[in-house]
């Protein structure tokens, strides 16, 4: 079976039209003052390791909302027991900031202008609810378990606030070499 195909020019006739001029070897479009450029505003110049830092801290906020929703929907319908008092609202408020979670991971790995104050948001929500608990602990009104699942969320939430705030400050660092 023999297959028509239309020739390749020569690279000397290549890029003869007058309507199309030849690309010099070095403009690439991303680089080019005049077209505006295709990554978001706060990814510009982020080195690789910084984009692979944002990505999986976008991702564990994705894992953790998922979690907290899954978890959480299970104690609400009573399909999941502890032998330990739990705090019914503590268990809203972790089921709704998951869901937020989900959406703000997502954000975050999407790179959307928003995802860095939504982050910091999230922690500085659960950093409240934190002191609430711990007091509320104090008291007996709740368990450990209660402190410690909000220790662990404040802190995840700590450092995806801080990677994807770097992730911004990145900006104006030189590229790194490829």
């Amino acid at each position: 079976m023999i297959l028509a195909t239309t020739p390749t020019p020569p690279r000397s006739l290549q890029h003869q039209c007058p309507a199309h001029p030849p690309t010099p070897p070095c403009a690439h479009p991303r680089l080019s003052q005049a077209q505006p450029s295709l990554e978001p505003p706060w990814e510009t110049g982020m080195t690789k390791t910084m984009k692979r830092m944002v990505m999986g801290a976008g991702g564990v906020g994705t894992l953790l909302g998922l979690m907290s929703v899954v978890v959480g929907s299970l104690t609400l319908l009573g399909v999941k027991e502890h032998g330990y008092l739990v705090l019914g609202w503590l268990v809203a408020y972790n089921v709704a900031l998951g869901v937020l979670s989900v959406v703000v991971g997502g954000g975050i790995l999407k790179r959307c202008w928003w995802s860095p104050k939504a982050a910091a948001a999230i922690f500085t929500s659960h950093f409240a609810v934190l002191g609430v608990v711990i007091a509320l602990w104090a008291s007996s009104a709740a368990a450990p378990e209660s402190v410690r699942s909000m220790v662990f969320r404040s802190v995840l939430w700590a450092v995806i606030a801080v990677v994807v705030w770097k992730g911004i400050a990145t900006k104006t660092r030189e590229p790194e070499p490829a």
